[in-house]
């Protein structure tokens, strides 16, 4: 076991450094799509327990149970972000290794493939992840960031900024906010490509109602049960809820987050508009105002921002979701899918609109460094955005 290996990727930010801990951490947590896997050879794989994490020598998690072509399989799973370095790392001639029966890799092979050959001579099959993530692996980077950033430390990226002008604070934020929305719009694209309008709607949306704590199982719900085939009668909230039993993350929640909730809402959306999906790309037509080298509360009061909002609500949600999450919905979803239907460029709308919901770490840190004075620039989604992305770089 080797927590501190590194591995770069040429990300739309440049050159990202991605510990193999980070990996580890979304394999031990199952925050990747579970179902409908298959091994690099082809073989059904079914994950029933992702195994104890290890922290001493030899295979990263230890007594995993998992089916292979419905097989029921006890052993190791080691952790690679390339199927090459089963080899480089020399596992296949120690003896510690030889009960793995999974070898999990993030990326596809760069060179050709190499047998997960074992000490015992024997072989392991290769799953590879990157296929199943459910976002970036930059955004997976922030989630993890965030948690290591718990007060106003001086490691800290955006009380960094405090150091600067705030011409020059604010002028920061907004360029790597603009590079949020173009990860934003590359990713959207990629899922319109694989799944389509209306799957992509359906999947996003879902995924948003998860918030945090509980977007895995709901993206894993919006997978197995598409809306093209969504059965109102069958899939209640409680149905839906139960499926997912063992998966839920409930500690913490509040309740108007408990996902029994948010099923309830999502199916209320469902009941009164099936096809909203269809629906919201007429909605493209509120958006027809943009304005550029404005304040967010001019751009706010030019393209009557409140006004669209409680059109969407009202037109394609049925009012069914409040507050802060439907601006979530806004940002995280419906500004970039409007922008890749229409190729109409939607990102001032997105900079300025309200931030829904935000981790207190990036919210407080914000406060600190003064860029937004509830006036003329009020507290936005591009502000927030922008903060995000120092959390990835943790560099300016």
């Amino acid at each position: 076991m080797n927590t501190e290996c590194v591995a770069e990727i040429n990300g739309i930010y440049g050159p990202i450094t991605v510990p193999e801990l980070l990996i580890q951490k979304i394999w031990r947590q199952l925050d990747f799509i579970t179902t409908k896997l298959k091994t690099q050879n082809g073989a059904s794989l079914e994950i029933i327990y992702p195994g104890k994490h290890n922290l001493l020598e030899g295979p990263d998690f230890k007594n995993a149970i998992i089916l292979i072509n419905d097989k029921k399989i006890i052993g190791d799973v080691e952790i690679h972000f390339y199927e090459q370095d089963w080899i480089s790392h020399g596992h296949y001639k120690n003896p510690e290794f030889n009960n793995v029966v999974l070898h999990v890799v993030l990326f596809p092979s760069r060179y050709d493939r190499a047998s997960i050959v074992k000490q015992n001579e024997e072989i392991a099959e290769t799953f590879i992840m990157l296929p199943f993530l459910w976002q970036g692996i930059e955004d997976y980077m922030i989630d993890d960031s965030l948690r290591s950033f718990d007060n106003l430390n001086t490691d800290n990226p955006i009380i960094k900024l405090g150091k600067l002008s705030l011409d020059k604070r604010r002028i920061i934020l907004n360029q790597k906010s603009y590079l949020r929305w173009q990860q934003k719009i590359k990713n959207i694209k990629t899922r319109l490509d694989k799944y389509g309008w209306a799957e992509t709607c359906h999947q996003l949306i879902m995924e948003v109602l998860g918030y945090n704590r509980n977007r895995s199982a709901m993206a894993t719900l919006a997978i197995k049960h598409p809306i093209s085939n969504y059965d109102l009668v069958s899939l209640t909230a409680e149905n839906l809820y139960n499926e997912q039993q063992c998966l839920w993350k409930l500690s913490g929640v509040r309740p108007a987050n408990h996902p029994f909730i948010r099923l309830s809402q999502y199916r209320q959306i469902l009941k009164h508009n099936s096809s909203w999906p269809e629906k919201l790309k007429s909605q493209i037509k509120l958006f027809e105002t943009d304005c550029t080298n404005v304040k967010t509360r001019d751009f706010r009061k030019l393209t009557n921002m409140k006004y669209i909002r409680n059109c969407v609500s009202e037109i394609i949600f049925n009012n069914a979701i409040p507050g802060n999450r439907l601006d979530t919905i806004f940002v995280d979803a419906i500004l970039a899918l409007l922008t890749c239907y229409s190729k109409t460029d939607l990102y001032h709308y997105w900079y300025h609109w309200y931030s829904g919901d935000c981790s207190d770490t990036i919210k407080i840190s914000i406060k600190e460094i003064d860029v937004s004075d509830g006036k003329e620039y009020p507290y936005c989604n591009g502000i927030q955005q922008g903060a995000l992305q120092l959390f990835i770089e943790n560099k300016f």
